[in-house]
């Protein structure tokens, strides 16, 4: 019999009044405004909240896709990507067990490291879709072993021609679709007159070798930054996942090995954030404007320790490096999200003025003897 779907208004409380009601399994949603599902046999129920902001995106990708977006989610619609748009033959494939470790340990997610306290004028440095990026650079969707890709009919090539059609929340859960190994079920359970829920969390790796694939290129981007930490050493105060918060004395020589091994890697690079930086940990902190955290704990702290944010955004250090490659740097991000990085432009300007300096130190003073 074919899967009838249902959509119902209510979000998690009345997903979990149906299954103590009816029974079945539920699938709680990853987010507030999330989908919960109670799939019944045949019968799939799916629950948003009222006005899900979630789940306008969804029916906005739908469209996009060609998709009717009654009973669908992002997970499905990704899964329907997977089967009808690149058509990838993945079920002859096997995950790895060492990609099934590294994936179950999760720490390749987010590389981190934090410098609490004030660390003066920064700019904060964040690579653009970075998991996506080194994913869809790998030669094939599929991965068997360590280093074995194996033909994928195309699929990739393909996911690289539709990429510009995916917005961010779905290319974050696309490849999350790809990487996941475990379910998350609640069902319903008897304790004596009354009905109890219990959770279980069973192993559950569905796309073999596009999984050793997706857990790669995740893997790939925890390398970048833990290279980029050693190339900036004390410069660099905080990385988090996929960004980098630099000192503004960082020298142009250390910035340019982390641009030039970005790039080497394909990868993109925008500044997000500018100003004085003060972190009370990897998570709760101030980047110039930006609050990193709750707004209101963070603003209760800095007022805690008499903090005062300059003003003026730059310093000296950074208009030098970046007046003239960024159009009004002076202003810092001033409601810009993001400023993206030509790497051309700053090394062609940064190298330049690298050597005018060697060639001024070079040259005699002014009556030094020749």
């Amino acid at each position: 019999m074919a899967t009838i779907y249902d959509e119902q208004t209510g979000g998690y409380s009345a997903a979990l009044s149906l299954l103590l009601s009816k029974g079945g399994q539920m699938y709680s949603g990853d987010a507030v405004d999330g989908c919960t599902t109670v799939v019944r046999g045949c019968y799939v129920t799916r629950f948003w909240t009222e006005r899900s902001a979630k789940k306008g995106k969804m029916i906005e990708a739908c469209k996009i896709f060609g998709y009717d977006a009654y009973g669908m989610t992002g997970g499905s619609l990704c899964r329907k990507i997977i089967k009808d748009l690149l058509e990838l033959d993945f079920k002859g494939t096997r995950f790895s067990n060492c990609y099934r470790d590294i994936a179950l340990k999760g720490t390749h997610w987010h590389y981190q490291h934090i410098v609490t306290g004030d660390s003066g004028k920064c700019i904060e440095y964040d690579l653009s879709s970075a998991y996506m990026t080194q994913f869809l650079r790998l030669p094939s969707m599929l991965l068997l072993g360590k280093d074995e890709f194996i033909d994928d009919n195309g699929a990739m090539e393909k996911l690289r021609e539709i990429m510009i059609l995916f917005p961010k929340w779905l290319r974050v859960q696309f490849l999350g679709v790809l990487a996941s190994h475990n379910r998350t079920t609640i069902t319903r359970e008897k304790s004596g007159s009354e009905w109890i829920i219990k959770k279980s969390i069973t192993p559950s790796i569905t796309y073999g070798g596009a999984f050793n694939a997706a857990h790669r290129a995740i893997l790939r981007v925890y390398k970048l930054m833990r290279s980029i930490h050693s190339l900036l050493k004390d410069d660099c105060v905080r990385i988090h996942t996929d960004s980098f918060t630099v000192k503004s004395s960082c020298s142009k020589e250390s910035l340019l090995s982390a641009f030039n091994l970005l790039e080497e890697n394909e990868q993109e690079l925008q500044i997000k954030g500018i100003g004085r930086v003060y972190f009370f940990d990897l998570n709760e902190g101030l980047i110039g404007a930006k609050i990193i955290g709750s707004k209101p704990m963070v603003a209760k702290q800095l007022h805690d320790i008499q903090f005062k944010q300059d003003r003026n955004m730059v310093d000296e250090n950074i208009v030098e490096m970046w007046d003239g490659i960024i159009e009004n740097i002076r202003l810092g991000m001033s409601d810009r999200k993001a400023i993206p990085i030509e790497y051309k432009l700053a090394r062609i300007a940064w190298e330049k003025g690298m050597l005018a300096e060697k060639e001024k130190r070079r040259l005699p003073e002014y009556g030094e003897d020749f």
